[in-house]
């Protein structure tokens, strides 16, 4: 009977010790899955990085290259805003002066018509 409880209690310790292990293989084999899919997310995180630093880089050198052609730009602008002003300013001069020249002209019309008539 001893030997008997003792073989029983032996296979029941082997029966657990089975399972203890298979456990322990499945809890293992699935942290190295979930660390597969870790080690996948962290290099195309990686990957993203790396794109993400190059266009980076890439729009840092292009709005480099940019400062001075808008400096440029407002430089030119500002200089076409002053030319327009110039030109408005002479454009009231010139019609001021067409204005004069209209008024000159009826006056001459109008004294060279007296004096025709005079005559």
């Amino acid at each position: 009977e001893l030997y008997r409880q003792l073989k029983d209690t032996k296979q029941q310790y082997l029966l657990h010790l089975e399972k203890v292990e298979a456990d322990n293989t499945k809890s293992y084999q699935s942290a190295k899955d979930e660390m597969d899919r870790m080690c996948e997310k962290l290099a195309k995180s990686q990957i993203d990085l790396q794109t993400a630093t190059m266009a980076l880089q890439q729009h840092m050198e292009a709005n480099e290259q940019a400062g001075p052609i808008i400096k440029e730009l407002r430089h030119f602008v500002a200089s076409q805003q002053g030319q327009n002003k110039q030109f408005k300013q002479e454009l009231g001069r010139y019609k001021r002066k067409l204005t004069e020249c209209h008024q000159q002209i009826e006056r001459v019309r109008e004294v060279s018509q007296d004096e025709y008539l005079i005559l």
